[in-house]
């Protein structure tokens, strides 16, 4: 493996269609080993790993979207396009 940066994304939701996305991306020190796809990960392995990614990483980000999916929907919540 090359030396540098390190970094990774992940995102879980059901999109747009069905409610709100959560996106995360790190900057990692070093490779962390078994680090892969959340929705591929166990829950008792996706827990582990969340801790060594936050004790590993310089930085991290996480933020949380809701998507609107038709014009009906920011009719209702008077949002203008």
């Amino acid at each position: 493996m090359r030396k540098g940066i390190i970094a990774g994304t992940d995102e879980v939701g059901r999109g747009c269609l069905a409610g709100p996305v959560v996106a995360a991306a790190v900057i990692l020190k070093k490779k962390i080993e078994n680090l892969d796809d959340s929705k591929k990960l166990t829950s008792k392995k996706r827990n582990t790993l969340s801790n060594i990614v936050l004790e590993s990483s310089y930085y991290h980000i996480v933020m949380s979207f809701f998507l609107l999916s038709s014009l009906d929907q920011k009719r209702k919540q008077n949002i203008r396009h």
